[in-house]
């Protein structure tokens, strides 16, 4: 499940009223601008902005949550999934 697109407001709307068997799954949807970030589906309607990385020297990978929809705007989320990219490629 999942996919990849430019996630804007008009697709977290779109999102949000995807029906409760497929919020039931959490999908993922990863923007296809910013490596790593993504819209998580929590259930009807819930829909929160999330990060995936590797601070570079670590092999682990991490994940931050950027903020649920609508309080926070995707152009925001993305913004901040790039600044956390930035420092990750410089290992902080």
């Amino acid at each position: 499940r999942g996919g990849v697109m430019r996630i804007t407001r008009r697709e977290c709307e779109r999102l949000a009223r995807l029906p409760e068997a497929e919020a039931k799954a959490r999908p993922v949807f990863h923007d296809d601008d910013v490596p790593g970030f993504g819209v998580r589906l929590n259930g009807p309607g819930r829909l929160s902005f999330v990060m995936r990385y590797r601070v570079r020297g670590f092999g682990a990978q991490r994940k931050a949550k950027l903020g649920d929809w609508p309080a926070t705007k995707p152009e925001d989320a993305r913004a901040r999934a790039s600044d956390i990219r930035t420092a990750a490629m410089r290992g902080r």
